[in-house]
């Protein structure tokens, strides 16, 4: 399997699933990652974002789970060993995996995020209210992401 910016596109657009297929477009099955000179770049960005994420377990207010979802997306072709490790976590880890693999959110897991990003809107609105042109595009880019949040599919019960 190779990441194409069209298959990126595709899996964002559909939220972690091909939706035709139901078939996960994120990870690989067997387990074995892609060999070639893309693997060292994913590698590294797996773990810049998962060293990013890791942040968030000890300072409150910092985001682990979208750090977390972006190295899991980046390390399930060049260390799914890590992957696993990432999905095994209690707390957010089903809840990543349920996004990477199905594009699955939670109700809850859906309130949590478009609150939290009310609130930095909210913060970022006010730092920025004398630049029209900055507030104009914060707000668009949180409608986008609230709407992206909002149109996820809900894990069946």
């Amino acid at each position: 399997m190779r990441f194409t910016p069209t298959l990126v596109l595709r899996c964002l657009l559909y939220g972690g699933a091909a939706e035709s297929a139901r078939v996960s477009i994120f990870v690989r099955t067997d387990g074995r990652g892609e060999g070639g000179g893309m693997r060292w770049v994913w590698a590294l960005c797996g773990f810049v974002l998962l060293a990013i994420g890791a942040v968030g377990l000890v300072l409150p207010l910092w985001p682990t789970t979208i750090f977390w979802i972006g190295a899991a997306f980046c390390l399930a072709e060049s260390h799914p060993k890590v992957r696993d490790w990432i999905y095994a976590q209690p707390g957010a880890g089903p809840l990543i995996q349920s996004f990477v693999e199905r594009g699955e959110i939670s109700r809850k897991g859906k309130v949590a995020a478009i609150a939290g990003m009310l609130i930095a809107c909210l913060i970022s609105g006010w730092l920025l209210r004398d630049s029209w042109i900055a507030l104009t595009v914060l707000l668009l880019t949180i409608a986008i992401a609230i709407a992206f949040v909002a149109t996820r599919r809900e894990p069946a019960a």
